[in-house]
């Protein structure tokens, strides 16, 4: 018997959700044994919702956060870090959405792509899911493939309040 998959679909915004991902969202929810569950959480004007969501989340096998949004899109990489910091070894997969024009769209792309560590899964040939048809490959790829193996690095030690002096010392003259 087939494990159940459950793919948790976040927008960053209800704008986000169009007729065509609607379309493709009731079409993934229809295959057996998969689940689908629809959230709006935006990072940017609720970033403690957020928090709470990846604190709550269940870590169980067949499990599965698909993020799409457009513009600056930090989402998913947002996400993935409160999951890594939770050690949570949960697969966030990223789809840019248009949103309203070309500009939103590649800002969104930009924002997936060079996340530091390729810490949100892409396509194969490591560019973004983009668009409805995006979202489509994606909850496809989850629900063929199992959850990838993960290792959460511990984070490069990082600075607060120091003076410039310290800075450049800490920072440029080391190279």
């Amino acid at each position: 018997m087939k494990k159940k998959i459950f793919l948790d679909v976040i927008f960053g915004s209800k704008s986000d959700y169009t007729e065509d991902i609607a379309v493709i969202i009731e079409e993934i929810n229809q295959m057996p044994d998969v689940c689908v569950t629809i959230y709006v959480i935006s990072c940017h004007r609720h970033p403690q919702i957020l928090r709470e969501f990846a604190d709550r989340y269940p870590e169980r096998e067949g499990r599965w956060v698909i993020c799409c949004g457009s513009m600056a899109f930090a989402l998913p990489g947002v996400l993935k870090a409160c999951f890594n910091y939770l050690n949570k070894k949960i697969p966030v997969i990223g789809v840019a959405l248009e949103g309203k024009g070309p500009a939103d769209l590649e800002a969104a792309m930009l924002s997936i792509s060079c996340l530091p560590g390729k810490s949100v899964i892409m396509e194969l040939d490591a560019d973004p899911y983009v668009g409805a048809e995006g979202l489509r490959k994606a909850c496809i790829y989850a629900i063929n493939n199992p959850v990838p193996e993960m290792e959460i690095k511990d984070p490069p030690p990082f600075f607060i309040a120091l003076t410039p002096e310290k800075a450049r010392e800490l920072f440029l003259e080391k190279k």
